[in-house]
């Protein structure tokens, strides 16, 4: 906590540089996990290979996924505190909504997932918290 109340930008950018890096290690075993090499001919044609968006298998990932939600959470929490006002980065907002697009896709009470919004370029670091509030109260 104290890492990310002295620096939660720092945190941010190196939760996504950590998420780019996953996806372009091609020597990794995160590159091409066997879900990934279990799609279809089609469904690499059509996506390119494994080139799209990060899809953790069903099961144990969802520490992981629920782990890098909240480091984000707590980033810009602390970004909200300081910059209430100022815009986030598009590229930010591509990288946190990877995450809470698959958090959203795990969601099956469809009374609750119309309040699960992805993140919108243009808004403030206070406006993504507030959006992020609804994905911090979801059962662990």
């Amino acid at each position: 906590m104290k890492v990310i109340r002295k620096n939660p930008e720092e945190v941010v950018d190196g939760i996504v540089r950590g998420l780019e890096q996953m996806r372009n290690d091609t020597s990794s075993a995160l590159r091409a996990p066997a879900w990934a090499a279990a799609r279809s001919p089609a469904e690499n044609e059509h996506t390119g290979s494994f080139s799209g968006r990060y899809e953790p298998p069903k099961g144990g990932s969802y520490v992981m996924l629920r782990r890098v939600f909240d480091e984000i959470y707590y980033a810009i929490e602390e970004l909200a505190g300081k910059f209430p006002n100022e815009v986030i980065v598009p590229f930010k907002v591509e990288r946190i909504n990877e995450i809470l697009e698959v958090l959203r896709s795990r969601i099956e009470d469809e009374r609750i997932r119309p309040f699960l919004r992805l993140i919108e370029e243009g808004l403030s670091y206070s406006d993504v918290l507030l959006m992020l509030k609804w994905y911090k109260v979801l059962p662990r």
